[in-house]
């Protein structure tokens, strides 16, 4: 069993507050057109809008498979696990099946998720929403995102479920707070914004040089996920914490982007 490592801190570690915390997060979309996406790792007080967009109108799938930044950038450079995941709601069960395929490239390595957190935010939204769904963590500190995502392609369309990939990832760390004051804040949020609407375009060329200008955390998740994408997306929605804390010197940016 992997166990959380945030909980109480990004998002509560009580089962009846973290349901109003995800229902306050959640709205009521008719029409889920949906499957695939771009979401935040934050605490929820600050991500939580964001992260709301994005699984308010996913569709209900079998499987997530969620690609995560290995912020700590030990161990493998790209890590899978076949530990089912604890939650507040109770565990996440791993898709055996998938999992088991993927592991033909990709090694498991269970140090480099047990305190990695960009994966963990995802599921309690999960197994609040989408209580029967399995899943798959795929870490990345470093990676070629044609190949990784090309063989992640591969994987998917041999399978007959329904899958939902989720590309997890922070958007520009701005301030002295994070040693980042390349220009002044109002650049930052105008980068940000720019790439979201790289990524559901599906511009390669854009994200990269964008992203180079800047600290984004989840960079190979992303450009991975976009290589997976058949067509291109939708930004919902751009955040940064500043809205929430009030400090518009040191924040971070986050983004809501799908896909079908």
């Amino acid at each position: 069993m992997r166990y959380p490592v945030v909980a109480g801190s990004f998002y509560s570690s009580s089962r009846a507050k973290l349901e109003k915390e995800i229902k306050s997060n959640t709205k009521r979309v008719t029409r889920k057109n949906f499957s695939h996406g771009l979401v935040p790792h934050a605490g929820y007080v600050y991500s939580g809008d964001c992260l709301k967009e994005v699984y308010s109108n996913l569709k209900k799938p079998d499987t997530f498979i969620i690609l995560g930044p290995n912020h700590s950038s030990k161990g493998s450079d790209v890590a899978i696990d076949n530990r089912p995941w604890l939650t507040p709601f109770g565990a996440i069960e791993i898709d055996l099946g998938i999992v088991g395929e993927l592991n033909e490239k990709i090694p498991f390595d269970l140090s480099v998720h047990d305190n990695e957190y960009s994966i963990e935010v995802q599921l309690p939204f999960i197994k609040s929403l989408f209580p029967k769904a399995e899943f798959v963590p795929i870490c990345i500190k470093r990676c070629d995102p044609s190949l990784l995502g090309e063989f992640i392609k591969e994987v998917i369309n041999r399978s007959n479920k329904k899958i939902s990939v989720l590309a997890s990832s922070d958007l520009s760390h701005y301030g002295k707070t994070y040693n980042f004051t390349p220009f002044d804040n109002t650049k930052s949020i105008e980068i940000d914004k720019k790439i979201l609407k790289s990524v559901a375009d599906l511009d390669f060329f854009a994200f990269q040089e964008l992203s180079n200008k800047t600290n984004i955390c989840g960079k190979y998740s992303i450009m991975t996920l976009m290589q997976i994408m058949k067509e291109k997306g939708k930004v919902l929605k751009y955040c940064n914490s500043s809205l929430i804390s009030g400090d518009k010197k040191n924040f971070v940016g986050y983004g809501s982007v799908v896909f079908k």
